[in-house]
């Protein structure tokens, strides 16, 4: 298992350190310090609230029962790897400059807040500083400081000082401001710089966008984020309009508005986002991303947190330093990350680079194209790094569509760099995570002559560190307990019911058990897991086997 807390630090406006923004937030974990009596930062990432999600995790359990479950940041599929108290370094800490909020959002919990939380409703300058310095001292690296939270972070009427100190403590550490526009970006952000401004306008036009955005006005959103644009893009800024998609704003009309404005505008990117609330677009969803119209090559396709939690999530260990394309061109690559979701769809984002012009990197998995990824996003970080590179627009972040190709052991992702049609140079990744698909499965046997049973595998995941993720669903006349999984006849774990499936009951009446699916990830084994081995799925009542399912993983 993993979490999101374990690399992130999420601070609210009165100091309380609380268990990410999602339904973590009934759990904290501590506060900022109040005084010089009070523990500092390094020594709250070592109480017994954090040493519980630390060991919670590196066993397969869950670190705040009926609370992770909930949790849009909660990864029960992927093995443990997260710890900031060793490595200290912070990918992200999440500030929520203020709670307060002048619009109404029929599904944001601020309202709620402001009347059951105590404590400050802006966090100070003095806060931050007081913060970060300890960190400091405390020799943690810092990636990105988010200000977001549940309230507007503009409405903290001393933001331009937050900024301020952010920089003057952690001056190379990028910093994102996610807002919803409806302010005066001179007398908010002024002429501090802000490495990444996001946007929230869910519309193109007013009657749609404030459905969502109540009491927002969209002609302040678009000159906040016009002067957004003026202001951070020169300096290299990130300004990126955001466009969560509700049953209100999800015509083909508003989208390819949206899209001709954002090109007008000048957006460095705009995301069309999947929601997970109940008026959430039913046209375009996360298992469809692909329908949505798409003119304009800056635009991105993404979806709320809670979609990735059986997403697979590749983060390179390495990548090459140098190569030469034809013996003469200097070429680098770095693939920041790779996310195959659970409808086959393949997000990578990274940059590449070259001292020949390049047009777009083209990946091939089994010499199939899947798709080109687009150079969207400005990546000045590649050029101060490397200053053999002039070009500083050299960032991709793509989502590609469900491919033929599906990923098998031993793999790897071809990543062409092209220069229109010729290509100058090739870099490849070999996956972290082995997946298996079943191509077939028994469709009934009888386990004692008498009793009908049935069982389905969706995936088999083999992680690099050998845990075993196993889904699918199976179902019996008799009572089923579990489901063992042994392989060379040595037991591998047990796979318990946890999933609903009535759907099953619906194609087989024979069955009643709905509760029959199960989706488990089982620690590494002693048994090394290979292609041509045998997986036999013993269907259980308690201590006595139904009968026995095998799965060939050639």
């Amino acid at each position: 298992m993993n979490c999101d807390i374990l690399s992130t630090l999420y601070v609210k406006s009165n100091g309380e350190i609380l268990c990410n923004d999602d339904f973590g937030e009934r759990v904290s974990l501590g506060s900022c310090r109040q005084s010089a009596d009070d523990p500092d930062i390094h020594q709250t990432l070592n109480n017994d609230r954090y040493q519980n999600i630390r060991e919670a995790l590196k066993n397969d359990r869950t670190p705040w029962p009926e609370v992770c479950e909930n949790c849009s940041f909660f990864r029960p599929d992927e093995p443990y790897s997260n710890d900031l108290l060793q490595k200290r370094i912070i990918q992200k800490i999440q500030i929520e400059a203020s709670l307060a909020c002048a619009l109404k959002c029929p599904e944001c919990s601020n309202l709620i807040q402001i009347k059951t939380r105590s404590g400050g409703r802006h966090f100070t300058p003095e806060m931050m500083a007081d913060l970060l310095g300890d960190l400091k001292e405390n020799h943690y690296q810092i990636r990105s400081i988010e200000y977001c939270g549940q309230g507007e972070p503009l409405n903290n009427p001393r933001f331009p000082e937050l900024l301020a100190t952010a920089r003057k403590i952690y001056p190379d550490t990028l910093q994102r401001v996610i807002t919803n526009g409806n302010h005066d970006f001179a007398k908010t952000i002024n002429s501090e710089y802000v490495e990444e401004t996001v946007v929230a306008i869910d519309g193109a036009f007013q009657e749609s966008y404030e459905k969502y955005r109540v009491k927002g006005s969209i002609t302040k959103a678009f000159k906040f984020l016009n002067d957004a644009i003026a202001c951070q893009k020169p300096k290299g800024g990130i300004v990126v309009w955001k466009y969560v998609l509700f049953e209100t704003n999800d015509s083909e009309r508003e989208l390819l508005e949206a899209q001709r404005l954002g090109d007008e505008f000048g957006v460095t990117r705009l995301w069309f986002v999947h929601s997970h609330t109940g008026n959430r677009s039913k046209k375009y969803t996360y298992d469809n991303p692909h329908t949505i119209p798409i003119q304009y090559s800056n635009v991105k396709i993404d979806s709320h947190p809670s979609y990735f939690r059986h997403a697979i999530t590749i983060i390179p260990d390495e990548f090459p330093h140098k190569i030469t394309g034809n013996d003469s061109i200097k070429c680098m690559i770095a693939v920041d990350r790779v996310v195959i979701h659970e409808n086959g769809s393949i997000n990578i984002s990274g940059w590449a680079n070259s001292q020949t012009k390049l047009s777009h990197v083209t990946l091939e998995i089994e010499d199939q194209k899947v798709g080109d990824l687009a150079f969207v996003v400005r990546r000045p970080d590649a050029g101060e790094l490397y200053p053999v590179f002039s070009e500083v627009l050299c960032g991709f972040d793509s989502l590609l569509p469900p491919s033929a190709v599906s990923i098998k052991p031993g793999q790897g992702m071809n990543f062409h760099l092209c220069s229109d049609q010729d290509r100058v140079a090739t870099f490849a990744l070999a996956p972290q995570v082995k997946v298996i698909v079943p191509s077939q499965v028994p469709n009934r046997i009888s386990g004692d002559n008498s009793v009908v049973c049935l069982m389905h595998i969706d995936q088999v995941l083999i992680y690099k560190n050998g845990s075993i993720r196993v889904s699918g669903w199976a179902n019996s006349q008799a009572k089923l307990s579990h489901v063992t999984l042994e392989i060379e006849d040595q037991k591998v774990g047990d796979l318990t019911f946890t999933m609903r499936r009535p759907i099953i009951n619906e194609l087989h009446p024979v069955f009643t058990e709905v509760l029959c699916g199960f989706d488990a990830l089982l620690p590494p084994s002693a048994v090394s897991i290979k292609p041509g081995q045998v997986m036999n799925f013993h269907l259980c009542n308690n201590q006595d086997r139904v009968a026995t399912f095998t799965l060939d993983l050639n």
